[in-house]
């Protein structure tokens, strides 16, 4: 069980991300620099619960759409569909307190840290 939710849950980031990068990345304003691959960013207990909320809301969303996306006529029809999805998702990252930018470092740092991974796990598992 713990296994699907943990899958459902980096799915569910991994399409936020590929899906809203694009987009946000068009309309960010601010120039930042990337940590880089070694570092870690440190995540505290509120930005666990709010990424938490945010990959819930991401994965409503991406359940949402992808119906849509699949059943989309013609390619413009699905970039359609995917920019929609992409702003929705954006905002409820947003929403939840996360800057998108925190929410891909959060899940980036979740892949490659299992104590991390597991307390977003708990904290999904609370909230749902």
């Amino acid at each position: 069980m713990r296994k699907n939710t943990l899958s459902a849950l980096i799915a569910a980031s991994a399409l936020a991300i590929g899906t809203i990068a694009a987009p946000v990345a068009a309309t960010a304003q601010q120039s930042v620099t990337p940590p880089s691959a070694t570092e870690s960013p440190s995540v505290d207990a509120g930005q666990i619960k709010a990424f938490a909320v945010a990959s819930l809301a991401v994965q409503d969303v991406a359940e949402r759409y992808n119906p849509q996306i699949q059943a989309a006529e013609s390619q413009q029809e699905a970039e359609q569909i995917r920019t929609g999805a992409a702003q929705e998702m954006a905002q409820a990252i947003q929403d939840s307190g996360l800057e998108v930018q925190t929410y891909s470092q959060i899940y980036r740092a979740a892949q490659n840290n299992p104590e991390l991974a597991q307390a977003i796990e708990r904290e999904r598992g609370e909230l749902e």
